[in-house]
């Protein structure tokens, strides 16, 4: 915060006699001007349902929800997101994985994120164009994909998270980087892959 602790006028110019004189007002102390850099929180979506998919699956579900809320001070421009799988790799299971943000699809597709490999326990997601989250507003966050016809994990559970520091904005106002958002891995809901539906 900064403000200015004591203003007070020494001088003045009368009008009518055109002499300088002390006018002998009080100091006044100024108002205090509070300045916010730009927050983002991300938070496992609380009434989002665990998801159950099923090998094969050639619809568009969704895997995880995440809410992104922007502090009060101003709000947020997101340009990347990066979702992990920390045990095992993203395309052991799962293909044509997208970002939807407020019910929208927002990213750009990449060769990483129609067919991440086995391996690949990392996936960055392409903000274009770039995404507000309005300050002290909520975004809904959801990573949606189709399922491997022969999921390597069929028959057990999945849990993707948005990375640590995998969250890439600027302050719309400020534009000041945002710096290790989340603090670290925030977990979605558990994805159960089942054999077939029921």
């Amino acid at each position: 915060t900064y403000s200015v602790t004591s203003l007070d006028v020494t001088q003045v110019k009368r009008v009518n006699t055109n002499d300088i004189v002390d006018p002998g007002v009080a100091t006044a102390s100024s108002n205090t001007l509070t300045v916010r850099t730009g927050t983002l929180t991300v938070t496992a979506n609380s009434g989002a349902t665990a998801p159950q998919v099923v090998s094969g699956q050639t619809s568009l579900t969704t895997l995880g929800t995440w809410d992104f809320t922007a502090g009060s001070g101003e709000g947020i421009t997101l340009t990347n997101v990066v979702i992990d799988d920390s045990t095992a790799g993203i395309g052991r299971n799962f293909k044509e994985l997208e970002l939807w943000i407020d019910g929208v699809k927002r990213s750009q597709d990449t060769s990483t994120t129609l067919s991440p490999t086995a391996t690949t326990t990392t996936v960055t997601f392409n903000i274009s164009p770039s995404y507000v989250v309005a300050a002290s507003q909520t975004a809904t966050v959801e990573l949606k994909g189709k399922i491997l016809n022969s999921p390597l994990d069929v028959g057990a559970t999945v849990t993707l998270a948005v990375d640590a520091s995998g969250v890439t904005g600027t302050g719309q106002a400020s534009l000041t980087a945002l710096s290790t958002i989340p603090a670290a891995d925030v977990n979605g809901q558990v994805v159960t892959i089942n054999t077939a539906g029921t």
